[in-house]
């Protein structure tokens, strides 16, 4: 995990001691947290590049997705 994602992890994990079990942001965060501690970091794609366009033509169509 790189430096800004630790401390961005920290900082929501300080936020989710803050909070409720109950809450329906608790549950938010606590996910977020899973998700970034289960993201494989030490393995690269190999590319420098990022394709901007097309993850957020992908962002869109998921949110949009999860607005039905």
């Amino acid at each position: 995990m790189t430096a800004e994602a630790k401390k961005e992890c920290d900082r929501e994990l300080k936020r989710l001691s803050k909070m409720t079990p109950a809450s329906a942001e608790y549950m938010v965060s606590r996910t977020y947290l899973e998700w970034m501690a289960s993201l494989p970091w030490s393995k690269s794609s190999g590319s420098s590049e990022i394709d901007i366009r097309g993850r957020t033509r992908f962002s869109t169509k998921i949110i949009t997705i999860c607005r039905r």
